[in-house]
């Protein structure tokens, strides 16, 4: 079925990334330099994008979803 992978969104001063807390959980050492929550990521502007953490963050989310039929809200 239809899943959410994840979203974004942009302010000011950082582009939030919303994976699923779970989808995080293996690269929470990896988002130490980041302002967290539990199912968010602020990539501050003045920092380049860490293109290749959020794309191993997004396929381990997508990986989730196909192996385990994860859902957005768990």
């Amino acid at each position: 079925g239809k899943r959410i992978l994840f979203a974004y969104t942009a302010y000011t001063s950082h582009l939030n990334f919303m994976a699923t807390g779970p989808s995080m959980a293996p690269f929470r050492e990896e988002l130490n330099d980041y302002k967290t929550g539990k199912d968010t990521i602020q990539f501050p502007y003045h920092k380049p994008l860490p293109a290749d953490l959020i794309r191993r963050i997004a396929l381990h989310r997508l990986n989730d979803v196909n192996e385990n039929d994860a859902k957005w809200m768990y």
